[in-house]
């Protein structure tokens, strides 16, 4: 998306329809994953030097292989590259598709040019687009069509890769305990969703900022469709807030595991969430020492609140948003 918007924009404007634009997308998309599976490589490779005598030993195959977990050792495993700000794509691809070729309401010479200039002196066409954009996660048929798009195209370059010790490729779309969402949000320049140049990017498949209006059980019904493949089953991460009366309550309690097991009956994989309130993390950012025990939800893993850096903190912040 950065390269067609600005270093290939002439080639961009020239885009008549959007499966015109999608053409080039796709092209620039299969050439950005070419360098990712190289680097995959690159990277297993040094880290087969690590012979990891614990871990092996828990996973079959290795001790009859004799090779350690790092090696290739055991029988059964993923190979799973992290593709982070996947849900910032799809809603960028929404946006060109629903604003400049269905509704007709800018063109794309004209994004280009919000675009490169951060969206500055186009605040209110930012703000129509951040209220009226049919945004993923709000289980409509313009939304959900773009992201299952989307997702074929990553099985289509991806159905016969394996990487260097033969395990088949599939999509990650988490991060662990460093900032990699901000690190590459700040090399990003502004995207067509809204957000502004070096702003971090999203990770996982869920939805954030408010943009998720139509609820709890239209973000899971998204999720849940989008992937008919089934390639989005590496390292995934699906994050969300709940009320604390859903919970704590009994009566909603059992409807929100109902709505919770049809949710992975549909095709969901992962689920975590958080259900302290917004209030309560930013008391805990002001006053660190009444919070110590206070533990969320990050990414495939939990941890103690207020140990966690000033970014990650905001993120999860920025997710407590009541989806009703």
């Amino acid at each position: 998306m950065d390269t067609l918007f600005y270093e290939k924009c002439d080639l961009t404007a020239k885009a008549e329809s959007f499966d015109e634009f999608y053409s080039l997308f796709e092209k620039e998309l299969f050439s950005d994953i070419d360098i990712i599976y190289d680097y995959d490589n690159k990277y297993n490779s040094l880290r087969a030097r690590d012979i990891n005598y614990i871990s092996s030993l828990f996973f079959n195959g290795c001790i009859e292989n004799a090779k350690s977990l790092t090696q290739g050792g055991c029988d059964t495993a993923i190979a799973s590259p992290m593709f982070i700000g996947i849900t910032n794509l799809i809603d960028s691809l929404i946006v060109i598709k629903q604003f400049v070729f269905d509704e007709e309401m800018i063109t794309m010479s004209e994004l280009i040019k919000v675009l490169q200039a951060d969206w500055v002196g186009y605040g209110d066409l930012r703000t129509l687009i951040l209220r009226k954009g049919c945004f993923f996660g709000n289980d409509d048929d313009l939304s959900n069509g773009v992201a299952r798009r989307l997702y074929a195209s990553f099985y289509s370059y991806i159905k016969d890769k394996k990487n260097l010790f033969g395990y088949h490729w599939l999509i990650g779309d988490l991060l662990g305990y460093n900032e990699h969402h901000k690190w590459f949000g700040e090399k990003t320049r502004a995207t067509p969703d809204g957000r502004h140049n070096g702003d971090p990017l999203k990770f996982g498949i869920g939805q954030s900022e408010g943009k998720d209006r139509e609820g709890l059980a239209a973000l899971l019904n998204s999720v849940a469709r989008l992937d008919e493949n089934t390639v989005s089953c590496g390292s995934t991460v699906t994050n969300f807030y709940l009320d604390k009366q859903l919970i704590t309550k009994n009566n909603y309690f059992e409807k929100t595991v109902d709505m919770l097991e049809t949710y992975f009956k549909n095709g969901g994989v992962h689920f975590q969430l958080t259900y302290v309130s917004k209030e309560d993390l930013l008391s805990a950012q002001k006053n660190p020492d009444d919070y110590r025990n206070l533990r969320v939800r990050v990414t495939g893993f939990s941890d103690y609140f207020v140990k966690l850096k000033r970014s990650i903190q905001d993120d999860i912040i920025e997710r407590t948003v009541k989806n009703g």
